[in-house]
């Protein structure tokens, strides 16, 4: 009888306000992680586009470590002649004259032996960059048969609707033939030091010849601009 007329404690209830609060905040937590639908795979022209564009990326970066490595040649090819010209004895030299002859006559042109490596590695990157810059020619044309691809498809007009976010198909050619054009004009520039500056005395001349491969000043700052756009706009940024 005594253990009968115990009372059971009864149990707590959560009340409905806790039990509501907690469903809203995982109701909450799920829909602040859906995802979004994964993107389907990229065909045709829109592929292409995707592709050329991480292409720039990869093209201006190896540019860029080529220049470094051209700068680095051309002081080493300033620093010889400066060194041959203080050097009153002339020790270890040939005679080179601009013409490629041997003259031992001539002591204007005099250039210690190892110079003619260094112009040997200055040409050598100068290829590289004029490689690179074929490469970039080819994306232009590939963006020109996009570009014409989509204006017959299209009965000779524009497609009101991008490929990407905003841009229409033509800027994309017109953004890489803008890049292109800066670069063919320093590579220009670079032929141009190329040949002449293993052949001048003259010290600022030659300084300045250094001065430009490192600043590269007709690769505006407009071109990164053009680039991270499109990589913006592609997806890969």
């Amino acid at each position: 009888m005594a253990e009968s007329s115990k009372k059971k404690t009864p149990k707590k209830k959560q009340s409905s306000s806790s039990t509501s609060s907690d469903s809203l905040s995982t109701t909450g937590d799920q829909s602040s992680v859906k995802q979004s639908p994964k993107p389907t795979a990229l065909t045709g022209s829109a592929r292409k586009i995707k592709d050329h564009c991480a292409d720039w990326h990869n093209y201006i970066h190896k540019w860029e470590t080529l220049n470094d490595q051209g700068f680095q040649v051309a002081s080493q090819i300033v620093n010889c002649k400066l060194q041959a010209q203080s050097d009153k004895t002339k020790v270890g030299v040939h005679i080179i004259d601009t013409d490629g002859n041997n003259d031992s006559d001539d002591q204007g042109n005099t250039m210690p032996v190892e110079l003619g490596e260094y112009c040997e590695q200055l040409e050598t990157v100068f290829n590289s960059l004029a490689k690179l810059l074929k490469k970039m020619e080819t994306i232009c044309k590939d963006f020109k048969g996009v570009c014409d691809l989509e204006w017959h498809q299209n009965d000779e007009a524009w497609s009101e609707e991008p490929i990407f976010q905003t841009w229409p198909t033509k800027q994309f050619h017109d953004s890489s033939c803008e890049i292109f054009t800066m670069y063919k004009t320093e590579l220009d520039v670079k032929k141009t030091i190329l040949q002449e500056i293993a052949h001048t005395n003259d010290r600022d001349l030659m300084m300045f010849y250094v001065s430009t491969l490192l600043h590269q000043p007709y690769i505006e700052d407009k071109c990164k601009t053009l680039l991270e756009s499109m990589l913006l706009e592609t997806g890969h940024r």
